[in-house]
């Protein structure tokens, strides 16, 4: 839990220097690869992957997959995320596979996986095709229809870094 703590320090001070940002796109842009907001961010989806095995919580692969999806969903220059490692990334997506095998989702990752499917694009790459579990929910949610999240705690959101910002803007 220590290692998610430290984390997220690194998430908010990476967010504060995005915020603190201004003026055209271009310019955001180089600022943030300048200021290694970039660098840091790829960091941060490394070692939340790392964390997975030993997260009975299940708060590393909340972050590592909203992160990935984020990269995806956001402009670098709005989410600080220029680029994911790959090989992070295939950890990550082969986490939730086995997790969806072996029915051992919790209520609030399963509710956010839902909602991250619903966009076409975020499971995609070819490298998570034989990843059939994920692939088989993917399929199941693609283009779903999202209100109220009734797993998602917003009381819980406020210490998550990047992804709670995101939550906590949907229903806090």
């Amino acid at each position: 839990m220590n290692s998610l703590i430290t984390l997220t320090a690194r998430e908010e001070k990476n967010m504060r220097v995005v915020e603190s940002v201004s003026g055209p796109i271009e310019y955001q842009t180089t600022q943030l690869a300048t200021l290694g907001v970039y660098d840091e961010y790829l960091s941060i989806h490394k070692a939340y992957s790392r964390l997975l095995i030993d997260d009975s919580s299940q708060e590393a692969v909340k972050r590592a997959l909203f992160i990935q999806w984020y990269c995806l969903a956001e402009p670098s220059f709005l989410s600080g995320i220029w680029d994911i490692d790959p090989l992070a990334e295939l950890a990550v997506c082969t986490h939730l596979d086995s997790l969806l095998r072996d029915g051992q989702m919790d209520a609030e990752l399963t509710e956010m996986l839902q909602y991250y499917a619903s966009w076409e694009y975020g499971f995609q790459c070819p490298d998570f095709q034989h990843l059939l579990a994920l692939q088989s929910f993917v399929t199941q949610w693609m283009n779903g229809d999202f209100g109220l999240f009734s797993s998602l705690r917003m009381s819980d959101m406020a210490n998550r870094g990047q992804m709670g910002r995101y939550w906590l803007s949907w229903g806090g």
